[in-house]
């Protein structure tokens, strides 16, 4: 089972229709449960989901010259603790 309103209208289908050979029509009628179109994506997201049902916000990505700078510090902090290791005796 799907909450429909986690869909767009369009992507909920509450009628079918079907050719009627005999009358030469396409009569259409209403679907005792709606249902939802091929391929239909979860767009809407309420307030009263949980956090973890939520789709997480997209972070930017970090720059190049930053991460290098946060790397190399990294580098630094480990060979600073490696020498000091080595002192203490």
């Amino acid at each position: 089972m799907v909450c429909e309103q986690h869909f767009r209208k369009e992507d909920v289908l509450r009628e079918t229709e079907y050719f009627d050979e005999k009358s030469d029509t396409l009569p259409r009628s209403p679907l005792q449960y709606p249902k939802l179109k091929e391929r239909a994506i979860p767009m809407l997201v309420s307030d009263k989901c949980p956090p973890s049902l939520q789709p997480t916000m997209i972070v930017s990505r970090e720059s190049p010259s930053k991460k290098r700078k946060r790397l190399e510090d990294k580098l630094v902090r480990k060979a600073q603790e490696a020498s000091i290791g080595w002192l203490v005796v």
